[in-house]
């Protein structure tokens, strides 16, 4: 099966398997189920004539430039598009057909990220390569940042000392566990607004930090963004590991529609507080502390004081940066 081809390379990578984690949830959970006495039989048949060979990147190819790159990713584009028409028909629920696209899409675009990061190892160390880096690789599911930290000190000093070489490193470090970083070091908490499930509207400053609490867990997503609502309900699924009296959960939308944001948290029954972010994926907090491309699912924890603990896409890999005294592993 391809997931244990992309396992095995993912492995090696020495990185978190998760969106495969997904990828599987999304065949097996949300196959559609017969009413029928058979229905066990037929979700196996439906489940082991989905194979998604063709239409993941394959991680293990190098490039050695973008056309070359960009002629594969159109074919793999066009594999899933002819891919997720054939599965209209293996799975004619709308809304479970969406969460197994969206996630093939999410995996595609992490894997993206390692084909362009090898790509960029092989090309002359230029300020381009930096802002390629920067906008691109971070922060990147299957690539740790200390490796990409690597990849850019090995730069040519007056390429790393250029602006584009000094806001890469400041994006890089940004992502580094234990770094030192605030969630307020660009001062911006005080003119980012909220709006409660209640319509009241408030300064992210009042929300971000609470006091009586020692972490706080923020959480961008959408309520179109289909691996956001399968983290809602893992977190819902996950809360009872996790000491709520001293770890404070915030759901941060990025949402342009508010009835489409309050109609997602209450179908999620989201049992944490939920906020819609005035200017969605606009919003400078965002912009500043999420991905540089705006990926979503997006999770930070922080410490009361502000700083930075970890960000990572998957709630999982978040949660596991807490104290072993409030988060249990099971």
């Amino acid at each position: 099966m391809i997931f244990a081809f992309y396992k095995e390379q993912i492995n090696q990578m020495k990185t978190y398997n998760y969106l495969f984690f997904i990828l599987i949830v999304s065949l097996v959970s949300f196959t559609p189920t017969s009413k029928n006495n058979n229905s066990g039989r037929n979700n196996r048949n439906i489940r082991s004539s989905i194979d998604t060979k063709g239409i993941l990147l394959d991680t293990s190819l190098v490039f050695d430039n973008f056309p070359s790159f960009q002629e594969y990713r159109t074919k793999i584009k066009a594999n899933l598009l002819r891919y997720t028409n054939e599965a209209a028909q293996k799975i004619p629920d709308a809304k479970h057909k969406k969460f197994f696209v969206d996630s093939l899409d999410h995996c595609n675009a992490e894997l993206e990220k390692v084909l362009v990061f090898k790509m960029l190892k092989k090309m002359p160390k230029t300020v381009a390569s930096l802002v390629t880096l920067r906008n691109f690789l971070v922060p990147a599911m299957f690539i740790p940042v200390e490796e990409e930290l690597t990849f850019f000190n090995a730069f040519p000093t007056n390429a790393k000392n250029s602006k584009e070489g000094k806001n890469a490193l400041a994006r890089m470090k940004k992502f580094v566990t234990g770094a030192g970083y605030k969630i307020d070091d660009d001062h911006i908490l005080d003119n980012t607004l909220l709006r409660s499930m209640k319509d009241k509207v408030m300064t992210a400053k009042k929300i971000i930090t609470p006091p009586g609490y020692e972490y706080c867990l923020l959480i961008f997503g959408a309520s179109w963004c289909s691996p956001c609502r399968f983290e809602n309900k893992l977190l819902t699924k996950m809360i009872g590991q996790i000491d709520t009296t001293k770890v404070k959960i915030i759901g941060l939308s990025i949402d342009l529609s508010e009835d489409a944001w309050k109609n997602a948290v209450l179908q999620d029954n989201c049992p944490w507080e939920c906020f819609l972010l005035e200017g969605g994926p606009a919003s400078s907090f965002f912009k500043e502390n999420g991905t540089a491309s705006g990926t979503i699912p997006l999770n930070i924890l922080i410490k009361n004081d502000g700083t930075i603990v970890k960000k990572h896409t998957a709630v999982k890999v978040a949660l596991e940066a807490l104290p072993a005294s409030l988060y249990k592993k099971f």
